[in-house]
């Protein structure tokens, strides 16, 4: 045998074992991309409180940004733009510190950037948020979330 087919040979062995490594990989996490999400909505408050009633000097800075945010957030889940629909979630979040309803968000930006343990530690911050404050409509959510999040990872 010659060195140029001995050096084909080694390089098909090569090539074919990469093959099947990077299929391996793509078959335990998926391609990058779109289509990938699990959560394509976030959870959306009842109301972003807004004492506004169409007068521009009665509503609150704060409250500005955040319902901007708000439908940055929604727009960027809709996208499964995770980066921009983070980015929107902690905004909100360094206003209102707290606010289980994003804490949530946070939880399902997480688990759509395949960040799993942030995404449980999140929603279940955001599950003990909801309990303090009686809110078990979200508390019930939050169960529902997580066992999506566990099926998906076995």
């Amino acid at each position: 045998m010659t060195d140029g087919v001995k050096g084909l040979i080694a390089a098909a062995v090569l090539l074919g074992t990469l093959g099947v490594g990077i299929g391996a990989m793509v078959r335990a996490y998926g391609l990058p991309g779109k289509g990938r999400s699990r959560f394509l909505e976030p959870v959306l408050p009842d109301a972003v409180p807004c004492p506004w009633t169409g007068h521009p000097e009665e509503i609150s800075v704060s409250d500005a940004v955040i319902a901007s945010n708000i439908d940055r957030m929604v727009g960027s889940f809709q996208r499964e733009d995770h980066e921009a629909a983070s980015l929107a979630v902690n905004a909100i979040l360094r206003m209102r510190p707290g606010w289980a309803v994003m804490i949530h968000n946070q939880g399902l930006v997480a688990a759509n950037q395949r960040q799993m343990g942030v995404a449980a530690e999140r929603l279940a911050e955001a599950g003990k948020a909801y309990l303090d404050g009686g809110q078990t409509t979200g508390s019930a959510l939050v169960r529902r979330h997580l066992s999506t999040i566990a099926d998906a990872n076995n």
